[in-house]
Formats: structure tokens, C-alpha cells, sequence
């Protein structure tokens, strides 16, 4: 086996994908598109009628079917929109036309309309939604624990990771305030006397354990994986 390294810094370097390698290619700074895709449009936030829906025409053929699905087969006539780079050079005329195209109708209608014609789209949810969607919730994206010292079970965010033939295992919720103060102190050197002089002077602060009583052992609870009802 080996040791795998996986530091912030380059998880973070390595999710510029499209701007540093923009940048890569030209030595260049880009200027700013907010939540537009650098090399692609429409792939943006587009308002509707009742909100706002993620659109990712990422491709001439994906254009020309929203587009049929806008009642507006013209655009591809017109040198502006009818391809890829046109797009992007154009952005500042496409996006705003683009915007009042789909202001005329609801996000549902949309995601109903671009999803039949293979164009690629997805709604923007609230928290509250995304944990009471059937799909989030078919990949064991919510879960439940029975947390000591909690009266109700305790929800939390579910592993992204799955696994072939292992089952990811939670094993223990998440520590309550304090909860390894005094292991943690006395691991690294300090006597049982002097916790508790820190404890009596409000440096720190835990549940101290009776005289003679070992340290507890971390419990290990099950976790429960929220499906839909």
C-alpha cells in the first residue's frame, strides 16, 4: 500500500479546471462571468417566469434543441448564436437575449421541456429541498444517529463516497463540546491535578469523571440512511 496525500491547497488548485487552464493557455487574467461558464454559453444561471434554473447547452446540436424548445429555431440563423465561439464573443448580447427568452415561462415548464429534448438543465434548491429530493435521498445522502445525550435521533449529511462491496461505516456521531478535553490533556502531559485546576479557573471545561472511573470509551452508535416515504 501506499500513503495518499491530499492537501487543501491542491484540491483548491486543482478545481480551477476551466479558469487556470484558461490561463494556462493565454498567460492571461479573464475577466470575471459570475456564475457563467468561462468557455460556454448559455451554461449559467437563466431566470424563469417563477425563478431561476440551471441551463447547460454545452454544444452546438444541445443549442439548436433549446432553442426548438423556445420556439425560436431564428437564433440559429443568426451568425451571433449559431455557434460555440459566436456565443461566447457575443456573450454580452446572447445572455441578455437568452434571459428574456426564458423569463416567459416557469422553471418547471423548462425543466420538464429541456430534459424530453436531451438539453442539459437542473433546478437550484433551497437546503430544505435538497434533502427531501427522491435522488438525494436514493444515494444515502441523509442519515440519521442516535446521539448520546440527544433526546431525537440526530441528522447528518451522508458519505459521497461509495464503495463497490464495503458499505461506508459511521461508527461514531460527532463529539459534544469538551467531549476529549481531558484525554486529549492528559495524553500530552498534564497530571489530573492540574486539569482540574484549569477546569476550577474556567480555562476549560468538561464533565469530570468521578474518582477512580476509567476514561469512557467512544460509543459506537448505527447510523440510518433517510429514504423517501
Amino acid at each position: 500500500g501506499q500513503h495518499v496525500a491530499i492537501s487543501m491547497l491542491d484540491v483548491s488548485v486543482a478545481l480551477l479546471q476551466n479558469q487556470g487552464m484558461n490561463y494556462l493557455a493565454k498567460k492571461e487574467r479573464q475577466a470575471r462571468v459570475g456564475n457563467n461558464h468561462p468557455n460556454v454559453v448559455p451554461y449559467q444561471v437563466m431566470p424563469s417566469k417563477n425563478g431561476h434554473f440551471i441551463l447547460t447547452a454545452s454544444n452546438d446540436e444541445q443549442f439548436e434543441r433549446f432553442c426548438k424548445v423556445a420556439n425560436r429555431l431564428d437564433l440559429m440563423q443568426d451568425l451571433r448564436f449559431n455557434t460555440m465561439k459566436a456565443r461566447v464573443v457575443n456573450r454580452a448580447v446572447v445572455t441578455p437575449a437568452l434571459n428574456e427568452i426564458t423569463k416567459t415561462m416557469s422553471t418547471g415548464w423548462w425543466l420538464e421541456k429541456l430534459e424530453e429534448n436531451g438539453v442539459g438543465c437542473a433546478p437550484i434548491l433551497h437546503p430544505d429541498e435538497v434533502f427531501a429530493d427522491p435522488h438525494v435521498l436514493s444515494r444515502g445522502m441523509l442519515i440519521e444517529m442516535d446521539v448520546p445525550g440527544c433526546e431525537e435521533p440526530a441528522s447528518f449529511i451522508g458519505s459521497p463516497m461509495k464503495f463497490s462491496r464495503t458499505k461506508v461505516n459511521y461508527r461514531l456521531p460527532p463529539p459534544r463540546l469538551g467531549a476529549h478535553t481531558e484525554q486529549v490533556l492528559l495524553d500530552n502531559g498534564y497530571a489530573a491535578e492540574d486539569l482540574e485546576t484549569l477546569r476550577e479557573s474556567g480555562i476549560i471545561d468538561y464533565e469530570p469523571r468521578a474518582p477512580g472511573v476509567e476514561l469512557p470509551k467512544s460509543q459506537i452508535v448505527t447510523a440510518r440512511e433517510v429514504r423517501a416515504s
